[in-house]
């Protein structure tokens, strides 16, 4: 605003009288510039050689009166030229000043009038896996490590596929059928395979390891659960939080909206009400335009 407000004031012209006044301006000088760009200071005649005949006038010289009148007149020139730029000037900020207002946006205006603007709220980290076993004491911890590595070592060597189940259904073929018959001709043999424990002795251990696998599991488990809570705490916590400061900015987004708005159409009748002055040295010329404009 500053670099345009010296072409404004309470009393003046509209954009529209203003632009007016360009426009006579501008039609006086031309005028006047035809004047002197058009002239000559000498008498011309023209007549028919050897005839007796009195020589016709075609064109006339300008008088010591006219060239008396012409600083006058380029002294009007410049005025005129002079007025019909400071004229257009002052129309082109008015023009400058609605783009710029048209422009400005919330964030600007708060720039502008030292206002700080909301930062949008972003969420809070949430707790990861990794992060809460690494907040483990050493003894909750090495428990931790500890049941993974006995459920894994229980579960493949009690799983459908391992060892012990394997040696399991073996066992239970030998009782059905303790020799295998391998025909080879005459070097056929006889495998002879007697059980070195009992079925009953398998399942026992079998049985007991599956409880103690069991028993591993769930304690690992709750481990894992306590885990699953803390993570979802931190969750809950961190969209709470998100959500209680993005009212908060929303809030506070609107009423410095609302503040703007307001600021925009005050301004924009603070522009509309500008005038465009004339300056001092403008004003004579001016009031010789207005003259001939009545």
């Amino acid at each position: 605003m500053k670099k345009h407000e010296i072409f404004f004031g309470e009393n003046g012209l509209t954009s529209t009288s203003a632009n007016h006044c360009a426009n006579m301006c501008k039609e006086m000088y031309q005028h006047l510039q035809e004047e002197i760009d058009n002239f000559q200071l000498c008498d011309e005649s023209i007549s028919l050689l050897g005839a007796n005949m009195v020589p016709t006038q075609y064109a006339t010289g300008k008088t010591v009166e006219f060239l008396e009148s012409l600083p006058d007149k380029l002294h009007d020139i410049a005025a005129l030229k002079s007025l019909i730029a400071w004229l257009r000037e002052a129309i082109a900020a008015r023009k400058a000043l609605a783009k710029e207002l048209e422009e400005t946006d919330l964030v600007d205006w708060c720039v502008e009038q030292g206002i700080e603007y909301p930062v949008s709220p972003s969420r809070d980290h949430v707790l990861t896996e990794d992060e809460y076993y690494g907040s483990l004491n050493i003894k909750e911890r090495n428990a931790y490590y500890a049941l993974e590595t006995k459920c894994s070592t229980i579960g493949k060597f009690i799983h459908e596929n391992g060892k012990l189940n394997t040696e399991r259904r073996k066992l239970t073929v030998v009782y059905e059928n303790p020799n295998i018959l391998r025909e080879n001709g005459r070097d056929t043999t006889v495998v002879l395979r007697t059980p070195s424990v009992s079925v009953e002795d398998v399942d026992k251990v079998f049985f007991a390891l599956q409880t103690k696998h069991r028993e591993y599991q769930a304690a690992l488990n709750a481990i894992k659960h306590k885990c699953e809570l803390a993570i979802e705490a931190s969750q809950l916590a961190a969209d709470a939080k998100y959500r209680e400061e993005y009212v908060a900015y929303q809030t506070r987004r609107q009423e410095l909206q609302a503040q703007f708005t307001e600021w925009q159409h005050k301004q924009t009748i603070a522009l509309q009400a500008l005038k465009i002055i004339i300056p001092d040295n403008l004003k004579g010329i001016y009031e010789k335009v207005c003259a001939i404009g009545k």
